[in-house]
C-alpha cells in the first residue's frame, strides 16, 4: 500500500532556497507582544522536534518580508512556515498540527534534517546576521571622498553570517 504525502493538502509554495528545508518568517521585534510571542512559540514547536529550521526575521532583512509577501500576499503577518516548498500557515495551524500529532508525521515524511541538542553559531550567536565589515554597520562607505551607500549590507547594516549561512 502506498503511502500519502502528508504535505499534498499544502499549497506549493517555495521560499527562495526553501525548497528542500523548513523555512520561518518571524520577528525578533517585541513591539506588538502577540506577534513576538507567536513567534517564539512556533520556533520552540519546531525546537522540540529538533528540526534545523531556516529563520528569516523580517524585521532585520526586509528582503525576507519582501519575499514573504510575493508567496502569501500583501497582508502579511508573522510567522509564516513553509516546509519543503509547502506553504503550511501561521501560528494556528502549526499549534493545531502538532497538537494532532500531524506535523511530526509530516515531518518524518519529508526527511527534514535533525539535530540534537541545538548549538548557537559561533560567528553570530544565531543571530543569522552580523555588521557589515565593509562599512562597519553604519551603511555608508566612502568612495573618491564621497560618502556613499554601502552596497553590501542591508538597511540596518546588516550581512547575512558567513558561518551559518
Amino acid at each position: 500500500m502506498k503511502k500519502l504525502d502528508p504535505l499534498s493538502g499544502f499549497e506549493e509554495k517555495s521560499p527562495p532556497s526553501g525548497a528542500n528545508s523548513v523555512v520561518l518568517y518571524t520577528t525578533s521585534l517585541r513591539g506588538v507582544r502577540k506577534t513576538f510571542e507567536d513567534c517564539t512559540r512556533v520556533k520552540t514547536i519546531f525546537e522540540l522536534h529538533h528540526v534545523i529550521f531556516d529563520e528569516r526575521d523580517v524585521s532585520l532583512h526586509g528582503e525576507f518580508l519582501n519575499e514573504l509577501r510575493d508567496l502569501t500576499g500583501e497582508g502579511v503577518s508573522v510567522p509564516r512556515v513553509f516546509i519543503k516548498g509547502r506553504y503550511t500557515g501561521g501560528v494556528d495551524e502549526v499549534v493545531e498540527l502538532n497538537e494532532s500529532g500531524r506535523l511530526g508525521r509530516m515531518l518524518v515524511w519529508a526527511r527534514v534534517e535533525r539535530v540534537e541538542g541545538r548549538q548557537a553559531c559561533e560567528g553570530c550567536g544565531d543571530a543569522r546576521f552580523v555588521p557589515c565589515l565593509e562599512c562597519g554597520g553604519s551603511c555608508k562607505v566612502l568612495v573618491d571622498g564621497v560618502k556613499e551607500r554601502c552596497g553590501k549590507c542591508n538597511g540596518n547594516g546588516l550581512v547575512r553570517c558567513p558561518t551559518c549561512h
